[in-house]
């Protein structure tokens, strides 16, 4: 029974962040698109996603849409959450994004994410068929629940806490 379960957890890991890296190198657009619909004037789905990569401050971003910060919603306090935050690398002209997978997280890389009464939330919901954002809708805090991605606009008061003006939430159909 023990072996059972611990080989059903080994590949539930190994399957949560194979799942991890492959839908983030497919939204950070680590390749070209070769797509001739692309060439001809059409919409460049890597381009889409990976949206304005400006933070507020003008700097570049590796997030999506010019995010400061990404990540996964593991806990909940009365003014904010935690999050165990996404790792991203500059690889042959590219990026890799990289979360923990679920049940394996470092809770020593846990952020603390604030948020203020003029912090704003809403929805981008990507197609994974296409690659690209399909909707954006604003929300409230109501709509963050635990295990969801998320992206954090905001200042970083120290490396282990945030206060966000602006929190996105990531959804794929």
């Amino acid at each position: 029974m023990k072996h059972h379960f611990l080989k059903k957890t080994v590949f539930t890991a190994i399957l949560g962040a194979a799942l991890c890296c492959s839908t983030a190198c497919g939204l950070r657009g680590g390749q070209e698109n070769t797509d001739a619909e692309g060439q001809e004037g059409g919409t460049d789905t890597n381009a889409e996603l990976q949206g304005n990569n400006k933070t507020n401050d003008g700097t570049d971003s590796l997030y999506y849409d010019g995010a400061d910060l990404a990540g996964t919603v593991m806990e909940f306090s009365e003014s904010g959450f935690t999050i165990s935050p996404e790792t991203v690398t500059e690889v042959d002209g590219g990026t890799l994004s990289e979360e923990a997978a679920p049940g394996h997280e470092d809770e020593t890389k846990f952020i603390s994410v604030v948020y203020t009464e003029n912090t704003t939330f809403q929805i981008v919901t990507f197609d994974r068929e296409r690659q690209a954002e399909d909707s954006r809708t604003e929300t409230d805090k109501e709509s963050i629940k635990k295990q969801t991605s998320v992206l954090i606009f905001g200042e970083k008061q120290d490396e282990k806490h945030w206060t966000a003006e602006k929190v996105t939430i990531m959804r794929w159909q």
